[in-house]
């Protein structure tokens, strides 16, 4: 591979999403093991990371990666980028949420004409905002969830809000608006209302998005573009909750608490056509590049838009490489494909 001196896995970062970002930089590195390793890390700094030392951490999804050796590359993320060395680098982004996923480390690099995988920084925002992605697709003629925006500053309207809400739809989704993985969602019914409040004084600061939930089978549909420009969508891949006390949550992706993932989706397969579809739309009218990954809900004949992933999770129980390995793609065959295509792009 004519990349082979210049490739970078990044990961690590601020986010609640740190945890997802070691296991998919695990992954990456046992499909590109010759690529470099840094690790951004929740203080801001960049560490050299030897792959021996990343490939050793366990109980990555709920336990802090600290380098062992302080191989430290520059004070923060932006000064790496800037050194001399870094414009002959392809990035590998294995960032997850927060300030890696949003579009800020994507703008850095565009800025600074430097190339990486996965979407641009517009894209990248978009996504992560799952109310404007919603509102896109809304107006494309999908259809979503009904939803509103909540958070802290104002109880009182919120109290209004999800007892009209309750009194509508009966059973509602708490997820924050911008955050990825299942992290901080929840279920609410009339008698755990409280639970949200509690959930907005935890995390004062962020914006949470209440919405209508949609009984059905909940399904995800990742896109693949090859180097060639063509998009793919890949087999859809049902999420099945096994225990009705359980939600399809962080614990329960990563952790294995109650969900089982079933690739092909027990859906039709003109409704798996239409999905497709969906999942194509959704990465052409969001702007992603390279990858993405599309969540959706199947009720009767309608199918429900939730969000899209602009940089979905790579580790070895996500869903992405679940879908490659049914096609008979590898991961690195995968990652290759997106090296050759960010090369073209950036």
């Amino acid at each position: 591979m004519k990349y082979k001196d210049s490739i970078v896995i990044l990961f690590g970062g601020e986010s609640r999403e740190r945890f997802v970002s070691v296991a998919t930089a695990q992954n990456i590195s046992n499909a590109l093991p010759e690529a470099d390793i840094w690790f951004w890390s929740k203080d801001g700094s960049v560490y050299n990371i030897a792959r021996d030392e990343l490939m050793s951490h366990v109980n990555v999804f709920n336990s802090e990666f600290v380098p062992m050796q302080k191989n430290i590359i520059a004070p923060t993320l932006e000064n790496a980028f800037d050194l001399r060395n870094s414009k002959n680098k392809l990035f590998v982004l294995a960032t997850h949420g927060g300030n890696g996923e949003n579009g800020v480390i994507q703008k850095w690099l565009e800025t600074r004409k430097l190339r990486f995988t996965g979407s641009g920084s517009k894209s990248s925002f978009l996504c992560m905002n799952k109310s404007i992605a919603k509102k896109i697709m809304k107006s494309h003629g999908f259809k979503t969830a009904n939803f509103e925006l909540i958070s802290n500053k104002n109880k009182q309207d919120i109290a209004m809000i999800l007892d009209q809400m309750i009194l509508k739809y009966k059973v509602l989704v708490l997820k924050p608006n911008t955050e990825g993985s299942s992290i901080g969602m929840s279920i609410i019914k009339s008698n755990n209302k409280d639970h949200l409040f509690n959930i907005l004084e935890q995390f004062p600061e962020e914006i949470y998005l209440l919405e209508q939930y949609i009984s059905g089978t909940e399904i995800t549909v990742p896109v693949n573009v090859c180097s060639n420009k063509t998009i793919n969508a890949l087999m859809p891949i049902e999420i099945k909750i096994n225990d009705k006390s359980v939600f399809a949550n962080y614990e329960a992706k990563y952790l294995g608490t109650g969900i089982s993932e079933i690739i092909p989706a027990g859906i039709p397969k003109s409704t798996m056509s239409i999905a497709k579809e969906i999942a194509i739309s959704a990465h052409n009218l969001l702007e992603c590049r390279g990858y993405s990954r599309t969540d959706l809900i199947v009720k009767e004949n309608d199918i429900f838009y939730l969000e899209t992933n602009s940089l979905p999770g790579l580790t070895k129980y996500s869903l992405m490489p679940k879908a490659l390995s049914y096609e008979n793609i590898s991961m690195r065959e995968f990652i290759i494909q997106q090296l050759e295509f960010a090369n073209c792009s950036n």
